[in-house]
């Protein structure tokens, strides 16, 4: 396997664990862990998608693994951009369907939520990834010459 198809495989991971933990935990009760990771893909499922195409798209037409590694480093931080925006769309559907109106709250609550949860299961999610892909690569499951 090269590097470019790592990152992209890499990709489905945030969709896979949640539904992997969930399906474990259908003969127990769900523990915390479980309902976290439900909740994170509830919450973000489809801005995800929407992201992870648009990254899929970017690993391609880059070059190198180190250009490759600078997206993956900031992509937490694209992916706030994605969660944010569907948010928005999805609250601003709610608010014309009960003609509401929004308040300042409701436009950079979302931002907040999504810029520090975001973040902090981004950026554990890249620091897992990358401790696979050294492993892969020292082990020779990615070619040596990424």
């Amino acid at each position: 396997m090269n590097y470019k198809t790592f990152y992209r495989l890499s990709l489905s991971v945030p969709v896979l664990v949640p539904l992997l933990f969930y399906l474990l935990s259908l003969s127990n009760a769900p523990d915390k862990f479980s309902n976290l990771l439900m909740a994170s893909l509830t919450f973000g499922g489809i801005q995800y998608l929407f992201f992870a195409a648009v990254m899929v798209y970017l690993i391609g037409r880059l070059g190198s693994l180190r250009e490759i590694k600078i997206l993956f480093w900031c992509s937490p931080l694209i992916y706030i951009i994605f969660a944010t925006i569907g948010w928005h769309v999805f609250d601003a559907w709610m608010y014309l369907k009960s003609m509401k109106q929004m308040s300042v709250d409701d436009v950079f609550g979302p931002l907040l939520f999504f810029s520090i949860f975001g973040s902090l299961f981004g950026y554990i999610y890249c620091l897992i990834i990358e401790m696979l892909f050294q492993i892969f690569k020292a082990h020779g499951g990615i070619a040596k010459d990424s």
